[in-house]
């Protein structure tokens, strides 16, 4: 993954406020984001998120909203689809002494020193719900496993009917 553009947030901001208090972010961010090289970032991620503090949480609710490219599994086709993403952390005070807060997400590394890397945190959010597969439409032929063309685009005369050697007597059989 590589992060062209970080967009920080600093928890110390909120945290200045004595009593309960929201604030609500929106911001877009264009970033050419590779997932694993099977998923590819093709618009900008349009994010809202919404902060919540009391005096020893902090609360970020929100969604993320990115148009993916990946290949269709079947057939090798590039595909445009849309993710919509949930957000949802937690950011405790560490008891003691220092004012810093910690989430349960933490080996995510999106935390330091207080500053919020909301970009490596969304980026993580989208991952974590990427789909298993990718179609370009649900009854997709694939690729001939014989000739390697796309049966969604044309015809091949490839008898793809495989029988398995042990059985092959069988078919004999009347």
């Amino acid at each position: 993954m590589s992060f062209k553009e970080k967009i920080l947030f600093d928890l110390n901001s909120l945290s200045s406020e004595k009593e309960s208090i929201h604030k609500g972010i929106k911001f877009e961010f264009y970033s050419p984001i590779s997932f694993y090289g099977q998923y590819n970032l093709s618009g900008p991620c349009n994010a809202s998120l919404d902060f919540s503090y009391t005096p020893k949480v902090i609360t970020c609710r929100g969604f993320a909203k990115v148009l993916l490219k990946a290949l269709c599994n079947r057939c090798l086709d590039e595909v445009d689809f849309k993710l919509d993403v949930e957000i949802n952390e937690i950011f405790n005070k560490n008891k003691g002494e220092d004012s810093r807060y910690s989430c349960s997400s933490k080996e995510l590394g999106f935390l330091k020193d207080n500053k919020l890397d909301i970009t490596k945190m969304i980026t993580s959010e989208i991952i974590l719900n990427l789909p298993r597969t990718v179609l370009c439409r649900e009854d997709c032929k694939g690729l001939c496993p014989i000739c390697g063309k796309n049966r969604n685009k044309e015809v091949c005369n490839c008898i793809t009917e495989r029988i398995d050697p042990r059985m092959a007597k069988l078919k004999n059989f009347k």
